[in-house]
């Protein structure tokens, strides 16, 4: 498959150069894709030798991420085993919460969590409890539940998971 790929704005700029293995399904988020406005973009995909060979694309709203709340257990389903789930919460600067992994099965989905700007505050390459978490700014964190391990999904059948935010309290002192 293609190698590395550019995204070009309507102006004909370049926002992002970067090689596929950095993009969302090896785990990277966030950076300029995180805050594009609306408008027309081209992506152009290099390959190995000059052929891109079999590739697939999937665009993600992030503003349409299922809203949830410290507290609540939240419960959802990878179907196929090698998608992806998206939620959001609230947060204050200071906030300290854990990502209490309550189930999951059959296989162990991927967690991912993004502060309001887009940077990363954890991350775990299996659905485990993440502790004391201290979210340093105020606004909206998004957390990825993603099966991108599996990439065969017909032998990985749909994965279940639980998960609740444990709220620690906070303490003053972060980004406002």
């Amino acid at each position: 498959g293609p190698n590395g790929g550019v995204v070009i704005d309507a102006n004909g700029q370049a926002i992002n150069n970067r090689g596929l293995n950095s993009y969302v399904d090896y785990g990277y988020y966030g950076s300029s894709f995180a805050k594009l406005k609306a408008g027309t973009y081209t992506l152009t995909l290099t390959g190995n030798g000059g052929t891109t060979g079999a590739f697939a694309l999937q665009l993600l709203d992030v503003t349409a991420a299922t809203v949830i709340s410290k507290g609540v257990v939240v419960s959802g389903q990878l179907a196929p085993a090698n998608s992806l789930q998206i939620y959001q919460f609230s947060a204050t600067a200071g906030d300290n919460i854990n990502f209490d992994a309550l189930s999951t099965g059959p296989g162990s989905p991927n967690v991912k969590l993004l502060d309001p700007y887009g940077r990363y505050v954890t991350w775990a390459s299996s659905f485990y409890d993440l502790n004391n978490l201290n979210l340093a700014s105020t606004g909206v964190y998004t957390l990825f539940v993603s099966g991108e391990g599996y990439r065969d999904p017909v032998n990985y059948g749909p994965t279940d998971y639980s998960f609740q935010l444990v709220d620690n309290g906070n303490t003053p002192g972060g980004r406002a």
